[in-house]
C-alpha cells in the first residue's frame, strides 16, 4: 500500500483524475514524488506524523506551488455530444490566450482537427460540442469562446474541475 492507503496504481489512477490541468501523464519516481511526461515537473506528497498526506507541493519551472491534499470521488465527465465544425469557422477562434502572466493557451487548428496547448504541456485535441463549445476527451474540461456584438472573438473561459476562468484574448 503506497500514500493515503492506495496501491501505486490506485494513487497514480487517482492523480491523473484529479490533476485534469496538466494534460499529461504522472508517473511514480520513487516512493513519494511524482514526475510529468513531456514536462519539467514534480509532485511531492507531504505527510503528517501519523503518515496521512496533508499536502502536495509541484515543483515546475523554479516554483514551488502548495496544494491542500482533499481525496474525493471525483465523478466522472459528463457524456458530451462531438458536433462538426467547418475549419473557416472554428479559424477565428484560432490565437493565444493568457491564462496567467507568462501562461499562454494557444489555440491552433491542423486540417479538420482543433486543438489547444498551455505553455509547456503537450497540445491536446479539442471537440466541438457547439458552435462556440468545445470540450476535451476523457477529462472533465471545456473551452467555452467569447464574442463582441460583431462575431470578433476576445477570449475564452476554461472550465475545468468545477471551475471557470475568463481570459482575454492577446493574438
Amino acid at each position: 500500500m503506497g500514500l493515503a492507503g492506495l496501491s501505486r496504481e490506485e494513487l497514480q489512477q487517482s492523480l491523473e483524475r484529479d490533476f485534469t490541468r496538466c494534460f499529461a501523464s504522472v508517473h511514480p519516481i520513487g516512493d513519494a514524488p511524482f514526475a510529468k511526461a513531456l514536462i519539467d515537473a514534480q509532485l511531492d506528497f507531504v505527510k503528517d506524523a501519523s503518515g496521512a498526506v496533508t499536502h502536495v507541493i509541484l515543483h515546475q519551472n523554479g516554483r514551488d506551488v502548495t496544494a491542500k491534499w482533499i481525496l474525493s470521488e471525483t465523478p466522472a465527465p459528463a457524456q458530451r455530444k462531438q458536433i462538426t465544425v467547418k475549419a473557416k469557422l472554428f479559424d477565428r477562434y484560432v490565437g493565444r490566450y493568457e491564462l496567467a502572466p507568462g501562461f499562454l493557451l494557444t489555440v491552433t487548428r491542423a486540417g479538420d482537427r482543433f486543438f489547444a496547448q498551455a505553455t509547456s504541456q503537450p497540445k491536446i485535441e479539442i471537440f466541438a460540442e457547439t458552435e462556440r463549445d468545445y470540450f476535451l476527451k476523457g477529462v472533465d474540461a471545456q473551452i467555452t469562446f467569447a464574442t463582441d456584438s460583431h462575431g470578433r472573438v476576445t477570449g475564452l473561459t476554461l472550465h475545468d474541475n468545477g471551475r471557470a476562468l475568463s481570459v482575454k484574448r492577446i493574438k
